[in-house]
C-alpha cells in the first residue's frame, strides 16, 4: 500500500469510503447526500487530498482545506449540493471551524477502511499532509498564490 495524491478517477472509491465510515450514510440516502456534500466532495474539488492505494483500489484518505477562508468561498456551491434539511447543520459546523481559523486555518477529514487500521497508514497520511501544508505555507510566505 502506498500514499498517492488524489486523482479524479478515484472519486467514486473515495465517496464509497465516506459512506462506509459514516454512522448513518449507509442506511439513510438523504444523510448520504449530506455526507458527500459536506465531508468529501468539496475537499476533492477545492482542497488537498491523499489516498491509500493498492493495485488500483483505495482503502482510505485524508482530505484537507488548507485555508478556511478560501474554502468557505465555496460555501454556496457546497450548500447547493446537499439536502436543504442539512443546511442548518452545515452552517453550525462551519461556525465552529471559524472560531479556530485564525490560529488553525486548515481542517481535515481522515477515514480508513477497517482492514487498514493498525498499519500506521493514518500516520503516513498525516505526515504526507503535514509536508504539503509546510510547502503551502512556504509558498504563501513568499507571496505566491497556491
Amino acid at each position: 500500500m502506498k500514499i498517492i495524491e488524489y486523482q479524479a478517477c478515484y472519486k467514486k472509491q473515495v465517496e464509497h469510503i465516506a459512506m462506509m465510515t459514516s454512522s448513518k450514510a449507509m442506511v439513510d440516502p438523504i444523510h448520504a447526500k449530506f455526507t458527500l456534500a459536506m465531508y468529501a466532495d468539496p475537499y476533492l474539488d477545492h482542497g488537498i487530498a491523499y489516498l491509500i492505494e493498492d493495485q488500483g483500489s483505495i482503502y482510505g484518505y485524508i482530505l484537507c482545506a488548507s485555508n478556511y477562508l478560501s474554502f468557505m468561498s465555496h460555501k454556496e456551491e457546497i450548500l447547493n449540493k446537499m439536502p436543504p434539511a442539512y443546511h442548518k447543520r452545515a452552517l453550525k459546523e462551519w461556525t465552529i471551524y471559524a472560531k479556530y481559523q485564525e490560529h488553525y486555518p486548515a481542517h481535515l477529514h481522515i477515514d480508513l477502511l477497517k482492514e487498514t487500521r493498525g498499519m500506521h497508514l493514518g500516520t503516513q497520511l498525516m505526515q504526507t499532509l503535514i509536508q504539503k501544508l509546510k510547502e503551502v505555507c512556504r509558498v504563501q510566505a513568499h507571496g505566491k498564490a497556491f
